[in-house]
């Protein structure tokens, strides 16, 4: 949520976006109405596509006797890893018959997810929460609060920097701690006239 917000703070004009969206539904407390905005969703898609929560965590070992992954051969009981971080702003798949997974990976294009399709090519890349049998239990209920804090607090506020902030260090001085620990980040919440 903070760096979702550090965006909306960086680019006002995705907070329009969203806003516009809200003004679609009859009411915000509604989760199946947050579930269908578009934009919404891919903003939130974005921000656990560029900064996701569990930036490196997720090892795996290769069973005993080794697993042929892509026609590579890896041997037994190594540990395996595959960084969401990584796998998020990488512009080329690891998969040899995948030529890109995202198009202008390091950009935040939250249409990626719901209008340019073509911008996602192997969305086996993004996997914020996990998948398979380590799948995040919670998921749901995560999606559902970023909805809807995003959604009151979007209809509510204009989000800007504080003074002498520009964001940077929300980013730069992130810690991987197997969750991601942003850096420091000061907004303003600007009451919207009614």
């Amino acid at each position: 949520m903070v760096y979702l917000f550090y965006r909306l703070a960086l680019e006002p004009k995705q907070a329009e976006k969203i806003r516009e969206e809200i003004r679609s539904i009859d009411s915000i407390f509604d989760p199946q109405s947050l579930k269908s905005l578009d934009h919404l969703n891919g903003a939130i898609n974005e921000i656990l596509r560029l900064h996701p929560s569990v930036p490196t965590g997720g090892y795996r070992e290769s069973p005993p006797q080794g697993v042929e992954i892509a026609g590579q051969f890896i041997p037994g009981n190594t540990t395996i890893v595959a960084p969401r971080y990584t796998m998020g702003r990488r512009p080329r798949s690891p998969l040899p018959i995948v030529d890109k997974s995202f198009a202008h990976a390091s950009e935040f294009v939250p249409e990626r997810w719901y209008s340019k399709p073509e911008m996602v090519a192997d969305k086996c890349a993004f996997t914020p929460f996990s998948i398979g049998r380590f799948a995040c239990v919670g998921k749901g209920l995560a999606l559902a609060e970023l909805r809807f804090v995003t959604a009151l607090l979007v209809s509510k506020y204009d989000i800007t920097f504080a003074p002498g902030e520009d964001g940077i260090r929300c980013w730069r001085d992130m810690k991987d701690q197997f969750t991601a620990a942003p850096g420091k980040l000061e907004l303003v919440f600007i009451p919207r006239e009614r």
